[in-house]
């Protein structure tokens, strides 16, 4: 048994190493500086505040991680502040990186307007020089967010951030950014996917870029003029395309483990059948000689008892024969009681019977006797009264 478990245990550890010629890894390209701050996140974090204070404070929450975004390399994901302007009916929110002093860069806006039937739009569109052109999303709440109650208050002052760099909110403080995987994986849990996320490539607000030309900041691309979308990625067209293929190769690179682990399994199965077809074998041996035994065991408790049984019934009929015996024995002492109980009184009758005569003989012979024994002392006496005489 010690044996078959650790061939099992080789045979498992062994296995995977036999197919790892099988497996094709894809190795993902280096993660673009889009990737690090992910829109639908945004989106979703939009429709669940209700002012903009309260949206900047989550999206530099420390415990939630919104953002990975590092783009002045100091080791720290930067903050990002939150900046309003609005004409009219339209409301532009801009997102900057605080990346050194007196220093931001645009990351991306929202957008909300209304239409001619007074309906509000919520777009976010990703800076060109961060995503690429036509980066915009446009959610699909499935509740009419807070945040438009507060948007469209009369008498409200916009919201322009008081923190800069190395100015920050005491909730605030800086974490290392992660590897984009696990950024993925982290961020997939902070989107609502109950609300819909259309990609379009037509922006609802064509005034947007003139409302917002006054609090725009691109420092850091003023900084990295070579470091555009299309420099970063040529051939691609926007940020969407890099995330399909992460999300494609992170399906691939899963379903490629989720083989090799199958294929484990399957291994492990195999092998446990194999064990357990060995062990059922043995198994089945010893049951069988088992059942041999009790069989064997069977046969002679029912000799024994067929062997018992015959010596019963030869008990039975000695004890039967011994008890007619014995019944016999008994009735012939009573009959010859009986003839002798018979015989006996006939004698004592006889007897009866013949004790007078006897009597009256006896009688006779001793008075014969006694008048003998006179006699002769009679005669005895004489003579010697006679010789006296002389």
């Amino acid at each position: 048994m010690k044996t078959n478990t650790l061939l099992l245990a080789l045979y498992i550890f062994i296995a995977p190493l036999s197919y790892s010629q099988d497996v094709t890894t894809i190795e993902a390209k280096n993660a673009d500086i889009s990737e690090h701050l992910n829109l639908e996140a945004i989106a979703t974090l939009f429709g669940e505040v209700e002012d903009l204070e309260s949206f900047e404070r989550e999206l530099n929450n420390p415990k939630t991680q919104l953002s990975n975004l590092d783009l002045n390399r100091d080791g720290k994901v930067d903050y990002i502040r939150v900046v309003e302007t609005s004409e009219n009916d339209a409301h532009i929110i801009i997102l900057q990186a605080v990346i050194w002093k007196d220093e931001y860069q645009d990351i991306a806006t929202i957008e909300v307007d209304l239409d001619h039937n007074g309906k509000q739009h919520v777009q976010i569109v990703g800076d060109v020089y961060m995503y690429g052109p036509d980066y915009i999303i446009e959610p699909v709440y499935v509740y009419r967010p807070r945040l438009f109650i507060y948007l469209y208050r009369p008498f409200r002052s916009v919201w322009v951030s008081p923190y800069y760099w190395d100015y920050y909110p005491s909730y605030y403080y800086a974490w290392s950014p992660v590897h984009i995987d696990v950024y993925y994986h982290h961020i997939y849990t902070h989107i609502n996917h109950h609300y819909t996320y259309h990609y379009v490539s037509n922006r609802r607000c064509r005034r947007a870029d003139y409302i917002r030309r006054d609090y725009s900041r691109n420092d850091y691309r003023r900084h990295h003029p070579n470091r555009t979308f299309a420099d970063r990625n040529p051939g691609v067209r926007n940020s969407r395309s890099i995330s399909n293929q992460r999300v494609s190769a992170s399906a691939q690179r899963t379903q490629t483990r989720e083989g090799v682990s199958n294929r484990r399994n399957t291994n492990v199965r195999n092998a446990s059948r194999a064990n357990s077809s060995s062990y059922n074998t043995r198994n089945n041996e010893r049951t069988r000689r088992t059942a041999t035994t009790e069989r064997s065991h069977k046969r002679s408790i029912e000799r024994t008892g067929r062997s018992s049984s015959v010596e019963r019934r030869n008990s039975a009929g000695n004890l039967r024969n011994y008890s007619q015996n014995r019944s016999s024995n008994r009735s012939q002492p009573t009959s010859t009681n009986r003839s002798f109980s018979r015989n006996s009184s006939k004698t004592s009758t006889h007897t009866r019977r013949s004790t007078p005569n006897t009597s009256r003989s006896s009688a006779r012979s001793h008075s014969r006797s006694g008048s003998q024994r006179l006699s002769s002392v009679e005669r005895r006496s004489n003579s010697r009264s006679s010789s006296r005489r002389f």
